[in-house]
């Protein structure tokens, strides 16, 4: 089981409705709204918000909404809304102790460990198991080099398991959350 701990990090998103105009040939004024938005961004001590980014792709979307020859400029922006979420990503870190009722269930081990390494001691845990005593990470400590991860930070993201894959092919992980 890989939790997370990682609450220092946002998500920010833009979403904008604007008013488009366009004068017909007999002098009346059409009027249509438009919705626009933009991709998340994680912000976080080593991301920082792009504003450019955030304006060049709500700018490539009107162009694109103004592609189809449609002569509409843009009247007013009627709303912007900048939408801001805890994000969490999933990645494991240290040991966090099973609840109860999974750990009842004796279908789990949560190997108890005081580094970074927690994904390192799941994955040997399940290549090499051992009846007595499962949980320590001294008993995985003589396999650690067994696996090849060079390159990787720990503790290890969700994004970076692929990698992982890719340095030790005969293994293939699985995560599920919730």
């Amino acid at each position: 089981m890989l939790l997370c701990y990682c609450c220092r990090s946002i998500r920010v998103h833009i979403r904008a409705n604007a008013i488009f105009r366009r004068e017909r040939e007999n002098g009346d004024v059409m009027h249509v709204p438009a919705y626009f938005g933009t991709r998340p961004q994680d912000i976080n001590e080593v991301c920082d918000i792009d504003i450019g980014e955030i304006a060049l792709e709500l700018s490539a979307q009107v162009e694109h909404w103004n592609s189809r020859g449609s002569g509409f400029i843009i009247e007013r922006v009627s709303n912007f809304v900048i939408c801001i979420t805890k994000f969490r990503p999933l990645y494991g870190s240290f040991y966090i102790p099973t609840p109860k009722r999974i750990a009842d269930k004796h279908c789990t081990i949560n190997v108890k460990n005081m580094d970074q390494k927690c994904f390192v001691w799941s994955v040997l845990a399940s290549l090499h198991p051992t009846k007595e005593h499962a949980d320590r990470d001294t008993k995985y400590f003589p396999y650690e080099h067994s696996l090849n991860t060079a390159n990787l930070n720990f503790p290890l993201a969700l994004k970076d398991i692929s990698e992982f894959e890719m340095l030790n092919p005969s293994i293939s992980v699985n995560v599920s959350s919730g």
